[in-house]
């Protein structure tokens, strides 16, 4: 796959993390270490007091070269934590990621579709907009579904309201038991932050909530939407990979996350 295309496929999930980035409460940003740093035309990101947590910790769109992996590895040092770059399989630089003592670990796999009008699939729930007053809902789902602390709720929830930002719930009665966002950045769309209430797993929410998002970038006039999610492990349920199967993107790419072998004080 050319270097353009995987440029145009990640700049709206790069665009979407410098957006949410941006949004971190200062006091929150001193208590868990998050910070994010501009590396060529990707993004850094940290959370040093949450370290397990792939999705906080790791760098996007930023190329495997000398220079760019010499300022990756000093933002990484500086928070005290260990470098993680997610690179495209096949692209250039996984020798020199190999030379530095970087080690391949589980892969993400990237996902691509136009938007279109979609009917919605059948699903007892109501799907729509999740007004900014809802936000501590969405970042209620999103802490549990990924493992974060309770603190993270405000911040992560922000995304309801916030410009670029089109999330949308699932709702049982008045209860937000599901979410999904679409992030617009230019002419393409990221499809981010599923999460799903357990109590209500098995539903439909999230093929729902799949399908009107890629209507809602159709309405939007985007011309290219972007997903990723963890790639399929023999014996190990895939609900997720299986859904955006089912809403017709289809998979262009593995994107293994790469880690530095120790942190520089």
């Amino acid at each position: 796959m050319p270097a353009e295309t995987t440029l145009a496929l990640e700049a709206p999930e790069v665009a979407g993390h410098r957006d949410l980035w941006a949004a971190v409460p200062p006091e929150l940003a001193a208590r868990f270490g998050i910070a994010d740093r501009a590396i060529g035309p990707g993004r850094a990101m940290v959370a040093a007091g949450l370290p397990d947590s792939r999705l906080l910790n790791h760098a996007l769109g930023v190329p495997a070269t000398a220079e760019a992996l010499d300022a990756l590895e000093a933002f990484a040092g500086a928070h005290g934590t260990v470098p993680v770059l997610a690179l495209r399989e096949g692209a250039q630089g996984e020798e020199i990621l190999r030379e530095r003592n970087y080690t391949r670990g589980y892969a993400w796999v990237k996902f691509t579709r136009a938007p279109a009008a979609l009917a919605p699939p059948e699903c007892p729930l109501r799907v729509g907009a999740v007004p900014a007053g809802e936000g501590d809902n969405v970042g209620t789902l999103m802490v549990r579904a990924f493992g974060l602390p309770e603190d993270l709720v405000p911040w992560l929830g922000s995304i309801a309201g916030r410009p670029s930002w089109h999330c949308l719930g699932a709702y049982a009665g008045p209860r937000l038991v599901a979410t999904g966002s679409l992030f617009a950045h230019r002419a393409g769309g990221w499809l981010g932050f599923a999460a799903t209430d357990p109590e209500h797993r098995g539903r439909g929410a999230q093929k729902a909530l799949l399908a009107a998002r890629i209507g809602l970038a159709h309405r939007l006039g985007l011309t290219l939407l972007a997903v990723e999610t963890g790639e399929r492990v023999p014996g190990q349920p895939d609900p997720s990979y299986r859904n955006i199967l089912g809403a017709g993107l289809r998979p262009v790419y593995r994107r293994p996350f790469w880690r530095g072998s120790v942190p520089v004080a």
